[in-house]
């Protein structure tokens, strides 16, 4: 059969999490605009905040520094164990240095630029430290 009915408007794509459409779409300054992964799903929401990420991976790297800490200061070198290394400090600097980039990325404007060159060279300070030059 056919219709001889004009076709009705669509209603535009909406995201079922965040509720963005394609005139108004979700937006941050790391991954730009976001596109449509699924039929009610944006991209931004199918793949979480790479910053949110790199917090994660620096919180369970401090995390494993303090509880080396903590069973080092209550038992000391055990031969049932590994000896206490720099392993801690190492793990310390590259969650520091994660730290450090995501405040450099989330930073609004205007910019400190002062605080932004610390950060730049105390960011090429842990590399050079992680890369065994310090």
């Amino acid at each position: 059969m056919i219709d001889d009915q004009p076709d009705a408007e669509t209603p535009p794509q909406t995201c079922a999490l965040c509720g963005c459409t394609d005139a108004s779409p979700c937006h941050d300054d790391l991954r730009g605009h976001c596109w449509w992964v699924a039929d009610r799903l944006c991209s931004h929401c199918a793949q979480p905040d790479p910053r949110r990420s790199l917090a994660l991976v620096a919180a369970v790297q401090l995390s494993e520094v303090v509880a080396e800490l903590l069973r080092f200061s209550r038992e000391g070198d055990q031969e049932a164990f590994e000896p206490f290394a720099l392993e801690p400090a190492e793990n310390a600097a590259d969650a520091l240095r994660a730290i450090l980039c995501i405040q450099r990325a989330t930073a609004a404007p205007p910019y400190d630029l002062e605080r932004q060159d610390e950060d730049n060279r105390l960011i090429g300070a842990i590399d050079c430290f992680l890369d065994g030059w310090a």
